[in-house]
């Protein structure tokens, strides 16, 4: 009998959805020291875009993007070490070591800028010895861990909101911003500031549009860029 395994990409090489847009992105998996291989997948919100049961040592998948979006990569059933990352526009590749449970970008700028924000986060959690993942159907926090909690997010939002201050702006600032006005959890009038550093660029996106209306601006005023590159 011959046992039949499968690799089950919902998105499948070069992928046309029902409108037909062009494809305009290409990411390569790569799997690096395979050790007690149990399964991959990708997760876009609650839709399941990529699986790999039996552990290709690369593959690759198409798609079109309107925009970045945030996907998660989970391993071997393995909540504790998820890999959040953006899917965008343009080719790049994604090397996954599954001995040392890290992950790492070729020719993504956005994913390399997004680990190192994440870096600052997991890197305040552990000074507060903060879990990393919070079951949230159990609420494990306990009250002091609560309250420490609540600090290390202040820490990490003033350093995050000033590393987006100093530097050049990337969809990640928009994010940041579109994030915390929804939410309505940090000082708009500093929001303001960093929306006004961005350019053209971001326009069409759906979150510049939707920080737009959030900040009470005319939708047909845009801003001259704050942010001068040298």
């Amino acid at each position: 009998m011959i046992k039949s395994t499968f690799i089950f990409v919902l998105f499948c090489a070069c992928f046309f959805n029902a409108k037909s847009q062009p494809i305009n992105s290409r990411i390569e998996i790569n799997l690096l020291n395979k050790i007690d291989f149990a399964g991959l997948y990708i997760l876009d919100r609650n839709n399941l875009i990529y699986e790999d049961s039996i552990g290709m040592p690369s593959d690759s998948m198409c798609f079109y993007v309107a925009e970045p979006r945030m996907v998660i990569l989970l391993y071997n059933n393995d909540i504790q070490h998820y890999i959040p990352f953006y899917l965008h526009e343009g080719n790049f590749s994604i090397n996954i070591d599954l001995k040392s449970k890290n992950a790492s970008f070729k020719n993504s700028k956005l994913n390399d800028e997004f680990q190192l924000l994440n870096n600052i986060n997991d890197s305040i959690s552990k000074s507060y010895n903060l879990p990393r993942i919070v079951d949230l159907r159990k609420m494990v926090l306990s009250d002091s861990l609560k309250k420490y909690n609540v600090i290390r997010d202040s820490v990490v939002d003033e350093l995050i909101y000033n590393y987006h201050l100093t530097h050049k702006p990337t969809y990640l600032t928009l994010s940041f911003i579109q994030s915390y006005l929804y939410c309505n959890t940090f000082d708009k009038s500093k929001l303001q500031i960093l929306f006004d550093k961005l350019d053209g660029s971001f326009y069409n996106y759906r979150l510049y549009k939707e920080s737009k209306e959030l900040l009470n601006i005319d939708p047909n005023y845009f801003p001259k860029p704050l942010w001068n590159e040298k």
